[in-house]
Parts: C-alpha cells; structure tokens; sequence
C-alpha cells in the first residue's frame, strides 16, 4: 500500500475518506483508547484481517498514530479531529511555501 499523496487534496476531501469501516474503527479507538489491531479486532468482534488495512488508512490519513508497542505489536491511537485538521493545514501550507530566498537566488 502506497502512503497517500494529500499535497493536493482540500480537507474536505481527507475527511470524506474516513467514513464506513475506517469512521467505525476510528470511533473504537477514540471510545476505548489506544489498542493493537489485533485487540481492536477482538472489541469490534471482526475478523484482523479487516480491521488492521482500516487502521493503516486511518494512519496514513493522520486520523491513527502510533502510541507506542505492545510486545511486537503496534499501539495506535486515534488523533481527535481538530488535530488533524489542523495538522494537515499546516503541512498542506508548508507543501506550498515557497522560501523567500529560493526567488532571489540567481543561477
């Protein structure tokens, strides 16, 4: 799975891609606190095999973030939605600042 290119993406459109399966999971990691993919599994009564794709998404979209190891095992937790959003405003910035410098620079 590639990580997601969201340089170009308004976010309106990261939101609109966490709903369904990824918003359930989502809700479940913000409910229960962090978890591993295969505990969140276990409390969602689903099978690992469709949770832990859901939590990678929600990962790569900045929603999850990784709290820390269980063992060998990943603990995600959800990221509440204001941080996200600003987050990705602030990165969505930077992706198009230019420096000041960089215009002055003579080749």
């Amino acid at each position: 799975m590639k990580p997601v290119d969201v340089r170009n993406e308004a976010w309106d459109e990261v939101k609109a891609r966490c709903t369904g399966d990824r918003r359930r999971v989502y809700a479940a990691l913000l409910d229960g606190g962090p978890a591993t993919t295969r505990a969140l599994a276990r409390h969602l009564d689903e099978p690992l095999e469709r949770i832990r794709p859901r939590v990678t998404e929600l990962f790569q979209i900045g929603y999850v973030e990784l709290a820390g190891k269980s063992g060998r095992e990943g603990v995600y937790a959800a990221v509440p939605e204001m941080l996200v959003q600003s987050r990705f405003e602030v990165e969505h910035r930077k992706a198009f600042c230019v420096p000041r410098q960089e215009f002055m620079r003579l080749p």
